[in-house]
């Protein structure tokens, strides 16, 4: 029914306002003087009121006040102080909050407001945002306002209050009166100074009537409704490490973050946070000693807890299995080096979906629950669970917390949010609570609102604490809590697979190149550790950087670090395979790190002796034999001609394929007697996706494509031991190189595609049309495999019409199957009998100028009798992206392995243990099933042992018998090893 006796809530808020600025007793200017590019300014601050600094700016900056820092920025400009003389240190960053480049400082403020007044503005804010929320006890607290408003009576507020809460308390209370926002339209300040300001003592003394009036009716009610609920919570600051701003600019941004969480704690020492990231402690400690064991006493003190236990918060389908084991053993190593203790929750609230290999990797990291919150972002089906259990493709069971978001500053919505979005209601929910992308601590507002809740009827009792706490609360009820088999899929952000050609294909090289470099210096006894040029690998594999969704400057700052790195890994491998070698002009040595024998062309600038040699036009392709895991040296020397690579008009072919291209590419298996590649199409579409351009990958793609005609076909290599063409296409003003060849003896089909690309708003693709038709198509993920509906027959399965893969994708049935190996190019598509991979894009925001310019792709199809376990697809795939290696003269090691393996596993890592003196060798069974490995290594060992990916023991092992379960994850470890 409808009353006109109480105020509503916008009436309420209207006179909220008008006592926030009459509460304003007085401020001033302070006079600030540049020094450093900073401002600087002293401040005496007079007891008996509420004070604070107001830095009146659009921006992003660190603060500091008598030392402490503070994180400023648009959202967060005021802070309160105690009486005193305070020095007040500004400095502006270079881009703002957001990574905008308007920045506009106009002064800085001392702000004096009177205590109970401004007390009571606050609580009875926060008790009509409860209102606004919760319509059924809406009407109850709305009566209560009214009834603490009538104690107040605001007569008179002057222009230069007024102007003064519009610049630094309106953002709080919205909507604020219409007249307040339109007056100065018609009237100066110095006008509107004419009306006085109210009697502070009256003013006072009514509030304090009023907050003691709010407070009794609050209790009342409180009597009669309880609390709905329980909500757990922890501060959290989420902040990009390269989105839209700079690595530079980060690394200013983790130290006011820091600053601020002390800050606040200082004022609210109920406040908790929790930090992930172990590279920001380490830059903190790096830039700002002090400020570092701040934290460290936070941590020990245990109102700031350590989760993630990850070098960064990474991607985590992108990257190679091996880079998501260095996060968490460099993470977990920092932090038990610094902290002395290691993080129990995986925390990835930002990351673009999961794949179904993490559970176990998380596990073997030590982590014991693991928190997301993207899933809920999805845009075809929602995610049924808030909490549940995440069971991965070994079988490893992982409870796993999905909460609406993970940022907010306690608004009572979000609140609401957060239990509306929790599965189980009997059972506690989690969010955490805090600033998200740009840093920055909870805020004032955000603890004032919590104090506030505690007394708030008809909502959840709301707990601080660890993450921690709450899963251990959770723990007992485990039983109770639904069971998810398989990825956690994200239906939107699918543009981030093939995002940013550039830094996918040099993540892939980088991961290669480190692995040949631990690899080559444990087994030749170099004792070396590499963990610092892992750093900026792992540093560019978290998402945003990863997905290529991040500004041109921040994009380019990346690849400049990974180029440097790079270029140092190629050469320390250079030197230390020298190392292996007696230097001599007429002798090369190949050197082979897989763990078996290997037959592949390699380029040099002359033939070998007696070897198959081919002319090309900047040098010789030659032919050779590498035993497994070792080295073989040739003499160089005339070559012969010998190959089984023939051409013809408009094909090439060897004894086992054909690749013809008249208007297509097309493949025939000889060998099997069928077409492997009935029809292809390089593909043109329209790819504008909003919200999130450069992250999104939307399915109504497809409305709008072109097909590529060739404009020139010519061959370019001739055999014996490799045949290539090349085609030519056009686009508008861009053109489009595709160079396709064969070796001998080899059921590869290579693909190189480089382009001049001047065209935005479009996704380039490739799609093959295969000779078979399976129920399911299967792709590797990061040290695992899963299949994927081809045909899809529910939303959940159509959803996924874009899905990512680590190093192969393929269609196929127990009779025969075609892969596509990549080299970085990691966005597949299969639908029917058709397997696509989407080359590149070109949105506009937040780069428009990615992938503009010089492109260069690379991938392979491999046609193949039987399913993808008996072509050893994933022994193939390892071998394409893992080149032999060369070094000039002979080796000692000619002819020999250094390491055998047997067995249905991949052996990804062989590195010098953490400890300096053991071998660690890590490997994962690939076909999904049971099975032994014996692996030899050359040297002397005092144990041999199974190890977690922290390198713990978990106890002895046999390595003429290793068992594996159903891809399994395996680390060896032998103690004491000599070479």
């Amino acid at each position: 029914m409808l009353n006109i006796d109480y105020r509503d809530l916008n009436t309420i808020r209207a006179k909220l306002a008008l006592l926030a600025a009459a509460s304003i007793v007085d401020y001033q200017e302070l006079n600030s003087r540049s020094v450093n590019e900073c401002y600087e300014a002293e401040v005496s601050v007079s007891p008996g009121f509420d004070s604070w600094i107001f830095i009146d700016f659009d921006g992003d900056a660190t603060l500091e006040i008598d030392g402490d820092v503070y994180a400023a920025y648009t959202g967060n400009r005021v802070f309160r102080v105690n009486p005193g003389i305070h020095r007040v240190r500004l400095c502006l960053s270079n881009v703002g909050y957001s990574g905008g480049r308007f920045i506009n400082f106009k002064s800085m403020y001392l702000i004096q407001h009177a205590p109970k007044t401004l007390n009571f503005v606050i609580k009875a804010l926060v008790v009509s945002e409860v209102a606004e929320a919760y319509d059924d006890i809406r009407n109850a607290l709305i009566m209560a306002l009214n009834k603490a408003l009538d104690s107040i009576m605001v007569t008179t507020v002057s222009g230069k209050q007024i102007s003064m809460f519009m610049r630094h308390f309106s953002q709080y209370i919205r909507p604020i009166p219409d007249f307040l926002g339109s007056i100065y339209a018609y009237y100066t300040e110095e006008e509107l100074n004419a009306l006085p300001k109210p009697d502070f003592k009256r003013l006072e003394e009514e509030s304090e009537r009023a907050l003691e009036i709010l407070d009794n009716e609050l209790r009342e009610l409180g009597k009669l409704i309880g609390k709905r609920g329980i909500l757990y919570t922890t501060g959290y600051s989420h902040l990009d490490l390269a989105w839209l701003w700079s690595v530079d600019v980060t690394r200013q941004k983790i130290r006011r973050t820091v600053g601020d969480m002390i800050a606040i704690h200082r004022r609210y020492p109920e406040a908790k946070f929790v930090w992930s990231n172990a590279a920001f402690l380490k830059w903190l400690e790096d830039d700002d000693s002090r400020l570092f064991e701040e934290f460290r006493r936070a941590v020990n003190e245990g109102w700031i807890v350590l989760v993630g236990g990850m070098w960064v918060e990474s991607d985590t389908n992108l990257p190679g299995g091996e880079s998501l084991v260095r996060q968490f053993l460099y993470g977990q190593k920092y932090l038990q080096s610094r902290f002395g203790r290691l993080a129990i929750i995986g925390w990835l609230p930002d990351t673009f979906g999961f794949p179904a290999s993490l559970p176990q990797i998380l596990k073997k990291a030590g982590i014991k629950a693991f928190l997301e919150a993207k899933l809920s972002w999805s845009t075809i089906n929602k995610f049924p669970y808030s909490i549940f259990l995440w069971e991965g493709i070994d079988g490893t069971r992982i409870l796993t917390i999905n909460p609406r978001q993970f940022w907010g500053e306690f608004h009572p919505n979000d609140i609401k949010g957060a239990m509306q979005h929790h599965s189980l209601p009997n059972i506690p929910a989690y969010q955490p609570f805090g600033r998200t992308d740009g840093g920055g601590s909870t805020t004032w507002i955000s603890m004032e609102r919590y104090r506030v809740f505690q007394e708030v009827f008809g909502i959840p009792t709301i707990i601080i604490a660890s993450p921690e706490d709450y899963v251990k609360a959770i723990e007992k009820r485990a039983s109770e809590l639904p069971l998810w088999r398989g990825e956690l899929y994200l239906e939107t952000h699918r543009g981030v697979y093939s995002n940013g050609t550039a830094i996918k294909k040099l993540v892939r090289e980088l991961e290669t190149d480190l692995r040949e470099l631990e690899f080559w210096s444990a087994l030749l006894g170099l004792r070396e550790n590499y963990e610092e040029l892992w750093y900026p690998l792992l540093e560019a594999e978290y998402h945003d950087p990863m997905g290529a969704t991040n500004t041109k400057q921040a994009f380019d700052d990346i690849m400049g670090r990974l180029i440097k790195t790079k270029n140092e890994v190629k050469s320390r491998i250079d030197n230390v395979l020298a190392r292996a070698v007696d230097r001599d002009d007429q002798w090369i040595t190949v050197f082979n790190s897989l763990p078996w024998p290997r037959e592949g062309i390699i380029k040099l600038n002359k033939p070998l002796k007696g070897l198959p040699a081919q002319w090309v036009e900047d040098g010789y392709l030659v032919l050779v034999k590498v035993p497994a895991s070792g080295a073989v040296s040739y003499e160089f020397g005339e070559g012969i001609a010998d190959g089984d690579v023939v051409i013809g008009n408009n094909y090439i072919e060897n004894s086992l394929i054909r690749v013809e291209f008249t208007d297509s590419l097309r493949i025939y298996d000889k060998q099997h007697g069928r077409w492997a590649v009935r029809n292809s199409r390089l593909i043109v579409c329209e790819d504008i996706a909003i919200p999130w351009s450069g992250w999104n990958l939307e399915g109504w793609y497809r409305r709008n494509c072109k097909v590529l005609t060739p404009s020139n076909v010519e061959m370019v290599e001739k055999g014996p031991l490799r045949g290539s063409f090349r085609v030519k296409y056009l686009f508008n003003n861009s053109e489009i190189d595709e160079w396709v060849s064969i070796e001998t003896n080899s059921r590869l089909v290579n693909v190189r595609i480089t382009a001049n690309w001047r065209e935005r708003l479009v996704v380039v693709r490739y799609e093959f049309e295969v000779g078979v038709r399976g129920d399911y198509a299967v792709y590797e993920i990061p040290y695992g495999v899963i299949k994927r509906p081809n045909n899809p027959s529910n939303s959940w399965e159509l959803a996924k019409f874009e899905v990512p893969a680590w190093r192969w994708g393929e269609l196929g049935d127990e009779d025969y199957g075609v892969a596509i190996i990549n080299k970085g190019t990691q966005g597949y598509s299969a639908m029917s009998n058709t397997i696509g991979l989407t080359l590149w894009r070109s949105p506009m925001f937040p780069n428009p100028f990615l992938d503009l310019g010089n492109i260069s792709v690379e991938f392979a199809i491999y046609p193949h009798g039987g399913d993808w376990t008996k072509a050893e697809t994933p022994r193939i795939a390892q071998s394409y992206n893992t080149p032999l290696r060369t070094a000039l003269g002979k080796s000692s090691i000619s002819g020999k392995s250094l390491l055998t393996m047997r067995g249905g596993a991949l052996l990804e890592s062989v590195k010098v243990g953490e400890d300096g003196k053991s071998l660690v060798m890590r490997l994962w069974e690939i076909y999904g099933r049971e099975t032994t490995v014996e692996l030899e290594v050359t040297g002397n060992f005092t144990s041999a042992e199974e190890a977690d990916l922290l390198e713990r023991s978990c106890g002895k092992l046999d390595m003429r018998s290793i068992s594996l379960k159903p891809f399994e994850i395996k680390t060896v470890i032998l103690r004491d090893w000599r070479p």
